[in-house]
């Protein structure tokens, strides 16, 4: 009994030391998934919500109100934060809804006014503006363009600052791609510019992503790789430059996101392993500041192949957002879904954390001040969640 009780001590003894040198060989390399690990502070629930629904479809914040819509449902829902608490104001429908509509499919807020897209090939696409007075919201505007066609996908994207708005139109099968002003005035809005890319063409996905602040827009063409900048003289419009990356390749999706915040923008580029490419502006200059990627600030000469297994996958800079010197980031891995955040001081960027939450985490994004809104959809559910980014850095 002694021996063998004293073989089994040995066994145990040895799996420990094993196991120490395991753990000591993983803690000195380097893991590009190794970020500082986050989880959002607050699940947003609206009611009424039903299981299979797209609830996070679309999100938008501003101050201490949010929109999250649902098009499945054919519903935008409003929240309103109290301190730490969030709580629903309204749920914003069309009285001429019909189980088609998809209303909710994208949301965008600025004050008391948000904008929400729906329509179908059957019924044409819209954008529908809601204001609120108090704590009542109401229907202001129905947005068409001039030259509106059936399923020209107008809604695809938008985005609003102040009494402005920018949508975008993917097109009738690849045709008339464009992205569309709207301005209001008093309470009445009305078509100001069709914006197009100098050397864009058909199939090139111009108006798939759009961003604007101040008399500022930006345009995605994933397509064809590149993002369009727009400023405003007075009522008129005019293309100021045509981003591409100075390291893109061809097909690598550069323009499917964008994001503006007054000098700085951030676009996407998520095919395969993907990555977002920051640019600043100096007078009416725009240059290439820094390419990130989830290896960002990691020495990729320390990596192991092994290393990079489902890390280089995951389509990371499908959405993009930044807001002062923060960017946020959606992308997969090996973990799932994520939102990466990263801060800026200068032209030096830093990684701050990785915000993991299920249900397909992060399929649409929105900042404002220290908050983000992450909207999450998947086959059984959909939520959306509130991060405080102070936490993140």
């Amino acid at each position: 009994m002694n021996k063998i009780f004293r073989f089994r001590v040995l066994y145990a003894v040895m799996a420990l030391v094993l196991l120490l040198l395991l753990i000591s060989c993983n803690s000195t390399t380097p893991d590009p998934g190794n970020w500082p690990i986050e989880t959002p502070q607050t699940t947003l629930t609206a009611s009424g919500k039903v299981a299979h629904d797209d609830f996070g479809n679309s999100v938008a914040i501003y101050g201490d109100t949010a929109v999250v819509g649902d098009d499945q449902m054919n519903a935008a829902y409003v929240f309103t934060r109290n301190g730490t608490t969030w709580t629903q104001q309204a749920k914003l429908t069309l009285q001429d809804s019909t189980a088609d509509e998809y209303f909710g499919g994208n949301v965008t807020l600025y004050g008391d006014t948000a904008i929400i897209t729906g329509g179908s090939s059957e019924t044409g696409e819209a954008a529908y503006v809601f204001t609120r007075s108090g704590t009542i919201w109401t229907q202001q505007a129905e947005l068409i363009p001039s030259d509106d066609m059936a399923d020209d996908q107008f809604g695809d994207a938008l985005s609003l600052y102040g009494d402005t708005v920018i949508i975008g139109s993917l097109g009738h099968y690849d045709t008339n791609q464009a992205a569309y002003i709207f301005t209001r005035s008093g309470t009445i809005w009305t078509q100001q510019a069709k914006l197009t890319g100098s050397d864009s063409l058909a199939g090139d996905d111009f108006g798939d992503s759009v961003s604007l602040y101040g008399d500022t827009a930006v345009v995605g063409a994933d397509s064809l790789g590149a993002a369009y900048i727009f400023t405003r003289s007075g009522t008129a419009w005019s293309q100021q430059d045509e981003l591409i990356p100075s390291n893109g390749f061809a097909g690598d999706a550069f323009g499917c996101s964008v994001s503006i915040y007054e000098d700085t923008i951030v676009a996407g580029a998520c095919y395969q392993a993907g990555s977002a490419y920051i640019f600043t502006r100096n007078g009416t200059t725009w240059t290439q500041q820094t390419q990130l990627t989830q290896l960002y600030g990691i020495s990729q000469a320390d990596l192991k192949p092994s290393d990079l297994d489902g890390y280089l996958s995951g389509s990371f800079g499908k959405l993009v957002g930044v807001f002062g010197d923060t960017v946020v980031i959606t992308g997969a891995d090996l973990m799932g879904g994520a939102v990466f955040v990263f801060t800026g001081n200068g032209s030096t960027w830093t990684r701050q954390a990785r915000v993991n939450a299920p249900n397909s985490f992060g399929s649409s994004i929105s900042l404002y001040g220290n908050m983000a809104i992450i909207g999450g959809i998947s086959t059984k559910n959909g939520a959306a969640y509130v991060l405080n980014l102070n936490s993140a850095q």
